[in-house]
């Protein structure tokens, strides 16, 4: 795990956190140490995982859920881990915007289901 690549996704739903889950399960180096559904849920278990040195080197955060936005949540956890990389995704798409660039929040990922 030492040469991993953690990822820590923040979702509201469940079918994206496992999409994702078994996405990143297909590249090597990849892990994901942990999941929320909230920016709550996720403060709190970055807590546990800092207090068990196993901070992810990125974080996968969703722009709208519905305890708080996932500005609101990167905020927060740029403020309580000012090294966290947050990722933002969404499912719509994604232009850069003010909030993004003063809370430190990386460029997007757009979210889509492709048929097969």
């Amino acid at each position: 795990m030492a040469g991993d690549v953690r990822i820590f996704l923040v979702d509201d739903h469940l079918v994206v956190q496992r999409g994702l889950e078994m996405f990143f399960q297909e590249i090597p180096d990849f892990v994901i140490v942990g999941r929320a559904s909230g920016g709550r849920d996720a403060l709190e278990a970055l807590r546990r995982l800092e207090a068990a040195d196993e901070l992810p080197n990125v974080i996968l955060m969703d722009l709208v859920m519905q305890d708080m936005t996932g500005i609101e949540a990167t905020t927060a956890v740029k403020a309580e881990f000012p090294t966290a990389e947050v990722i933002r995704t969404a499912s719509f798409a994604l232009k850069p915007s003010t909030s993004a660039i003063a809370c430190r929040i990386s460029d997007g990922l757009k979210r889509t289901a492709a048929a097969r």
